[in-house]
């Protein structure tokens, strides 16, 4: 009888470590993702010729980074709410016809992609 104890009670162990694991995220990658993200917007806004279109992807970019220091230090509510600011003000980008407006798109889906790997 013990011994169906340990074995079950290993058994259990074993399938919550494994349902822990699968719902963990690497937390390092997405702060590069970020990193990597900021830096492509910050490039976009540097060939807008809106002033608006700078404006909005400058904002975009400065939260992504925001959102990244708040994944190194674990705030993941905090850093999909900058996620969630960042991709409106890229959709507004978007809407007014910003330049390089298919880039801007790829952006706005890779910050998406990121605020769901952290849910």
């Amino acid at each position: 009888m013990s011994k169906w104890i340990l074995l079950s009670g290993s058994l259990f162990f074993f399938l919550f470590s494994l349902s822990v694991h699968s719902n963990s995220f690497d937390k390092d990658q997405l702060v590069q993702r970020c990193q990597i993200l900021h830096e492509e917007l910050k490039e976009l806004e540097s060939h807008q010729y809106k002033g608006i279109c700078r404006h909005k992807l400058a904002l975009a970019a400065n939260k992504i980074f925001s959102a990244k220091i708040r994944i190194v230090y674990e705030n993941y509510k905090g850093a999909k709410q900058d996620l969630s600011v960042s991709m409106n003000n890229m959709k507004f980008a978007e809407d007014i016809s910003c330049v390089f407006k298919s880039e801007i798109t790829k952006a706005r889906m890779e910050a998406r992609e990121i605020q769901r790997e952290l849910n």
